[in-house]
Protein backbone atom coordinates (compact mmCIF):
# COMPACT_ATOMS: atom_id res chain seq x y z
CA UNK A 1 0.00 0.00 0.00
CA UNK A 2 2.85 2.36 0.82
CA UNK A 3 4.43 1.70 -2.56
CA UNK A 4 1.14 2.40 -4.31
CA UNK A 5 0.63 5.66 -2.45
CA UNK A 6 4.20 6.73 -3.13
CA UNK A 7 3.68 5.98 -6.80
CA UNK A 8 0.53 8.09 -6.89
CA UNK A 9 2.34 10.93 -5.13
CA UNK A 10 5.18 10.76 -7.67
CA UNK A 11 2.67 10.82 -10.53
CA UNK A 12 0.87 13.81 -9.01
CA UNK A 13 4.14 15.70 -8.54
CA UNK A 14 5.11 14.94 -12.11
CA UNK A 15 1.75 16.15 -13.38
CA UNK A 16 2.11 19.43 -11.43
CA UNK A 17 5.53 19.98 -13.01
CA UNK A 18 4.08 19.41 -16.49
CA UNK A 19 1.17 21.78 -15.90
CA UNK A 20 3.16 24.48 -14.15
CA UNK A 21 4.48 27.29 -16.41
CA UNK A 22 8.20 27.29 -17.14
CA UNK A 23 8.57 30.30 -14.85
CA UNK A 24 6.22 31.94 -12.33
CA UNK A 25 4.51 35.23 -13.05
CA UNK A 26 6.45 38.08 -11.44
CA UNK A 27 4.51 41.24 -10.56
CA UNK A 28 6.37 44.15 -8.96
CA UNK A 29 4.24 46.65 -7.00
CA UNK A 30 5.55 50.22 -6.91
CA UNK A 31 4.26 53.50 -5.52
CA UNK A 32 5.15 56.76 -3.92
CA UNK A 33 4.82 57.00 -0.09
CA UNK A 34 1.32 56.70 1.31
CA UNK A 35 -0.37 55.09 -1.69
CA UNK A 36 -1.00 51.80 0.12
CA UNK A 37 1.28 49.57 -1.94
CA UNK A 38 2.30 47.10 0.80
CA UNK A 39 -1.26 46.63 2.07
CA UNK A 40 -2.52 45.90 -1.45
CA UNK A 41 0.34 43.53 -2.19
CA UNK A 42 -0.33 41.56 1.02
CA UNK A 43 -4.07 41.33 0.39
CA UNK A 44 -3.63 40.31 -3.25
CA UNK A 45 -1.23 37.56 -2.20
CA UNK A 46 -3.61 36.30 0.51
CA UNK A 47 -6.53 36.33 -1.95
CA UNK A 48 -4.65 34.27 -4.51
CA UNK A 49 -3.42 31.77 -1.93
CA UNK A 50 -6.93 31.26 -0.55
CA UNK A 51 -8.09 30.48 -4.08
CA UNK A 52 -5.49 27.75 -4.50
CA UNK A 53 -2.64 29.63 -6.15
CA UNK A 54 0.90 29.09 -4.86
CA UNK A 55 2.28 32.55 -4.10
CA UNK A 56 5.67 33.87 -3.03
CA UNK A 57 5.84 37.41 -1.67
CA UNK A 58 9.27 38.95 -2.12
CA UNK A 59 9.30 41.71 0.48
CA UNK A 60 11.94 44.21 -0.64
CA UNK A 61 10.48 47.05 1.45
CA UNK A 62 11.42 47.25 5.11
CA UNK A 63 8.27 46.60 7.18
CA UNK A 64 6.35 45.94 3.99
CA UNK A 65 3.89 43.28 2.84
CA UNK A 66 5.72 40.54 4.73
CA UNK A 67 5.05 42.19 8.07
CA UNK A 68 1.35 42.57 7.23
CA UNK A 69 1.26 38.84 6.46
CA UNK A 70 2.81 38.05 9.85
CA UNK A 71 6.17 36.95 8.46
CA UNK A 72 8.87 38.02 10.88
CA UNK A 73 12.37 36.92 9.91
CA UNK A 74 15.89 38.01 10.74
CA UNK A 75 17.18 36.35 7.58
CA UNK A 76 17.30 38.19 4.27
CA UNK A 77 17.67 36.70 0.81
CA UNK A 78 21.22 38.08 0.81
CA UNK A 79 22.04 36.03 3.95
CA UNK A 80 20.62 32.95 2.26
CA UNK A 81 22.74 33.51 -0.84
CA UNK A 82 25.97 33.97 1.06
CA UNK A 83 25.43 31.23 3.65
CA UNK A 84 23.66 28.79 1.32
CA UNK A 85 20.57 28.31 3.43
CA UNK A 86 17.80 26.00 2.28
CA UNK A 87 14.50 27.72 1.37
CA UNK A 88 12.83 26.45 4.55
CA UNK A 89 15.41 28.38 6.58
CA UNK A 90 14.87 31.82 5.04
CA UNK A 91 11.34 31.54 3.63
CA UNK A 92 8.42 32.00 6.02
CA UNK A 93 5.38 29.83 5.26
CA UNK A 94 2.40 32.01 6.18
CA UNK A 95 -0.23 29.42 5.31
CA UNK A 96 -0.91 26.82 2.65
CA UNK A 97 0.24 28.19 -0.66
CA UNK A 98 1.67 31.47 0.65
CA UNK A 99 5.30 32.12 1.60
CA UNK A 100 7.32 35.26 2.24
CA UNK A 101 10.99 35.98 1.61
CA UNK A 102 12.53 39.20 2.94
CA UNK A 103 14.87 40.77 0.40
CA UNK A 104 15.40 44.42 1.36
CA UNK A 105 19.12 43.98 2.01
CA UNK A 106 19.54 41.94 -1.17
CA UNK A 107 18.01 44.72 -3.28
CA UNK A 108 20.18 47.39 -1.67
CA UNK A 109 23.30 45.30 -2.35
CA UNK A 110 22.53 44.54 -6.01
CA UNK A 111 24.88 47.12 -7.51
CA UNK A 112 27.82 45.75 -5.55
CA UNK A 113 27.31 41.98 -5.75
CA UNK A 114 30.21 39.84 -6.86
CA UNK A 115 29.62 37.49 -9.77
CA UNK A 116 29.60 34.59 -7.30
CA UNK A 117 27.05 36.22 -5.01
CA UNK A 118 24.86 37.12 -7.99
CA UNK A 119 24.86 33.47 -9.09
CA UNK A 120 24.08 32.32 -5.55
CA UNK A 121 21.27 34.85 -5.23
CA UNK A 122 19.71 33.54 -8.43
CA UNK A 123 19.96 29.95 -7.19
CA UNK A 124 18.34 30.56 -3.81
CA UNK A 125 15.57 32.65 -5.36
CA UNK A 126 15.00 29.92 -7.95
CA UNK A 127 14.71 27.39 -5.13
CA UNK A 128 12.26 29.56 -3.17
CA UNK A 129 10.08 30.16 -6.25
CA UNK A 130 10.31 26.66 -7.73
CA UNK A 131 6.85 25.54 -6.57
CA UNK A 132 5.01 28.84 -7.06
CA UNK A 133 2.56 30.12 -9.65
CA UNK A 134 3.39 33.78 -9.07
CA UNK A 135 5.82 36.04 -7.26
CA UNK A 136 4.49 39.34 -5.90
CA UNK A 137 7.26 41.85 -5.23
CA UNK A 138 6.72 44.65 -2.72
CA UNK A 139 9.27 47.21 -3.89
CA UNK A 140 10.86 49.96 -1.80
CA UNK A 141 9.36 53.42 -2.22
CA UNK A 142 10.84 55.30 -5.18
CA UNK A 143 12.75 52.18 -6.32
CA UNK A 144 13.67 52.35 -10.01
CA UNK A 145 15.26 48.94 -10.55
CA UNK A 146 12.43 46.50 -9.88
CA UNK A 147 9.66 48.20 -11.91
CA UNK A 148 12.04 48.80 -14.82
CA UNK A 149 13.07 45.16 -15.27
CA UNK A 150 10.01 43.22 -14.10
CA UNK A 151 7.84 41.88 -16.92
CA UNK A 152 4.66 42.94 -15.11
CA UNK A 153 5.15 46.16 -13.11
CA UNK A 154 2.12 47.48 -11.20
CA UNK A 155 1.80 51.08 -10.05
CA UNK A 156 -0.42 51.75 -7.02
CA UNK A 157 -1.84 55.26 -7.10
CA UNK A 158 -4.48 57.16 -5.16
CA UNK A 159 -6.94 59.44 -7.00
CA UNK A 160 -5.77 62.80 -5.72
CA UNK A 161 -3.68 65.48 -7.35
CA UNK A 162 -0.65 65.16 -5.04
CA UNK A 163 -0.34 61.39 -5.46
CA UNK A 164 -0.86 61.53 -9.22
CA UNK A 165 1.80 64.22 -9.62
CA UNK A 166 4.29 62.30 -7.44
CA UNK A 167 3.50 59.10 -9.34
CA UNK A 168 4.21 60.82 -12.65
CA UNK A 169 7.60 61.92 -11.31
CA UNK A 170 8.32 58.30 -10.41
CA UNK A 171 7.28 57.12 -13.88
CA UNK A 172 9.53 59.78 -15.41
CA UNK A 173 12.52 58.25 -13.64
CA UNK A 174 11.54 54.66 -14.48
CA UNK A 175 10.76 55.31 -18.16
CA UNK A 176 14.35 55.51 -19.53
CA UNK A 177 15.10 52.07 -18.08
CA UNK A 178 11.81 50.32 -18.80
CA UNK A 179 12.33 49.75 -22.56
CA UNK A 180 8.74 50.87 -23.26
CA UNK A 181 7.45 48.00 -21.11
CA UNK A 182 3.73 48.54 -20.31
CA UNK A 183 2.86 49.23 -16.68
CA UNK A 184 -0.40 48.33 -14.97
CA UNK A 185 -2.11 50.66 -12.53
CA UNK A 186 -4.27 49.93 -9.48
CA UNK A 187 -6.25 52.87 -8.14
CA UNK A 188 -6.45 52.63 -4.35
CA UNK A 189 -8.96 54.28 -2.01
CA UNK A 190 -11.31 55.46 -4.75
CA UNK A 191 -13.79 57.82 -3.11
CA UNK A 192 -17.50 57.94 -3.97
CA UNK A 193 -18.25 60.93 -6.17
CA UNK A 194 -14.58 61.47 -7.04
CA UNK A 195 -13.88 60.62 -10.70
CA UNK A 196 -10.89 58.34 -10.11
CA UNK A 197 -10.86 57.31 -13.77
CA UNK A 198 -10.29 60.95 -14.70
CA UNK A 199 -7.17 61.03 -12.52
CA UNK A 200 -5.98 57.76 -14.04
CA UNK A 201 -6.81 58.94 -17.56
CA UNK A 202 -4.81 62.14 -17.11
CA UNK A 203 -1.83 60.22 -15.72
CA UNK A 204 -2.02 57.63 -18.50
CA UNK A 205 -2.31 60.21 -21.29
CA UNK A 206 0.56 62.32 -19.91
CA UNK A 207 2.81 59.26 -19.51
CA UNK A 208 2.07 58.15 -23.07
CA UNK A 209 2.60 61.60 -24.59
CA UNK A 210 5.71 62.73 -22.76
CA UNK A 211 7.35 59.48 -21.61
CA UNK A 212 6.33 57.03 -24.32
CA UNK A 213 4.98 54.77 -21.54
CA UNK A 214 1.82 52.70 -21.74
CA UNK A 215 -0.14 52.75 -18.47
CA UNK A 216 -3.05 50.30 -18.37
CA UNK A 217 -5.92 50.34 -15.87
CA UNK A 218 -6.01 47.13 -13.76
CA UNK A 219 -8.79 47.93 -11.30
CA UNK A 220 -9.72 50.08 -8.32
CA UNK A 221 -10.23 49.53 -4.62
CA UNK A 222 -12.86 51.74 -2.95
CA UNK A 223 -12.28 53.93 0.08
CA UNK A 224 -13.28 51.73 3.00
CA UNK A 225 -12.72 52.18 6.74
CA UNK A 226 -11.79 48.49 6.87
CA UNK A 227 -8.56 49.31 5.04
CA UNK A 228 -7.42 51.61 7.84
CA UNK A 229 -8.57 49.23 10.57
CA UNK A 230 -6.74 46.28 8.99
CA UNK A 231 -3.57 48.34 8.52
CA UNK A 232 -3.60 49.46 12.15
CA UNK A 233 -3.82 45.79 13.16
CA UNK A 234 -1.05 44.90 10.67
CA UNK A 235 -3.28 42.43 8.85
CA UNK A 236 -4.47 42.08 5.22
CA UNK A 237 -7.98 43.45 4.86
CA UNK A 238 -9.05 40.31 2.96
CA UNK A 239 -8.28 38.26 6.09
CA UNK A 240 -9.62 40.62 8.75
CA UNK A 241 -12.72 41.87 6.92
CA UNK A 242 -13.37 39.45 4.03
CA UNK A 243 -16.87 40.79 3.40
CA UNK A 244 -15.85 44.44 3.15
CA UNK A 245 -16.11 46.34 -0.15
CA UNK A 246 -12.31 46.70 -0.27
CA UNK A 247 -11.76 42.96 0.23
CA UNK A 248 -14.25 42.07 -2.50
CA UNK A 249 -12.60 44.52 -4.90
CA UNK A 250 -9.13 43.17 -4.08
CA UNK A 251 -10.18 39.60 -4.83
CA UNK A 252 -11.45 40.74 -8.20
CA UNK A 253 -8.25 42.67 -8.92
CA UNK A 254 -6.11 39.68 -7.95
CA UNK A 255 -7.64 37.42 -10.56
CA UNK A 256 -7.84 40.23 -13.06
CA UNK A 257 -4.08 40.63 -12.83
CA UNK A 258 -3.36 36.92 -13.25
CA UNK A 259 -6.03 36.59 -15.93
CA UNK A 260 -4.14 38.91 -18.25
CA UNK A 261 -1.81 37.46 -20.84
CA UNK A 262 1.63 37.18 -19.31
CA UNK A 263 4.02 39.65 -20.90
CA UNK A 264 7.02 37.39 -20.48
CA UNK A 265 8.05 34.18 -18.71
CA UNK A 266 11.22 35.18 -16.93
CA UNK A 267 13.24 32.65 -14.95
CA UNK A 268 14.83 33.71 -11.69
CA UNK A 269 18.36 33.59 -13.10
CA UNK A 270 17.43 36.02 -15.87
CA UNK A 271 15.43 38.12 -13.40
CA UNK A 272 18.37 38.50 -11.01
CA UNK A 273 20.68 39.21 -13.94
CA UNK A 274 18.46 42.07 -15.09
CA UNK A 275 18.18 43.41 -11.56
CA UNK A 276 21.93 43.55 -10.98
CA UNK A 277 22.61 45.06 -14.42
CA UNK A 278 20.01 47.79 -13.85
CA UNK A 279 21.24 48.49 -10.31
CA UNK A 280 24.82 48.88 -11.53
CA UNK A 281 23.72 51.16 -14.36
CA UNK A 282 22.12 53.64 -11.97
CA UNK A 283 24.42 53.11 -8.97
CA UNK A 284 25.87 56.67 -9.09
CA UNK A 285 22.34 58.12 -9.00
CA UNK A 286 20.63 55.98 -6.36
CA UNK A 287 19.77 58.86 -4.03
CA UNK A 288 16.10 58.85 -3.05
CA UNK A 289 13.70 61.52 -4.28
Amino acid sequence: MTIALDGLADQAAGLRRLLRPAAPRVLAFSSVPGAGRSALCASLAASLARAGRRVLVLDCADSGAGILLGAQSRLDLLDAARARFAPAEFSTQVNAGLAVVHAGRAVRALAHLSTRDEARLARVLEAAASETDCVLVDTPEHDLVLPSVCAEPVLVVQPNADCVLASYRLLKRVAPMAARRPMLALVNRAKPGVPSMRFFGNLSATARQFLGMSLEFAGEIPEDESLQRASSLKQPVVEMFPGSPAARALRGCAFGLLGRDSAEALGMEAFVGRLTAAARAIAPNRAQV
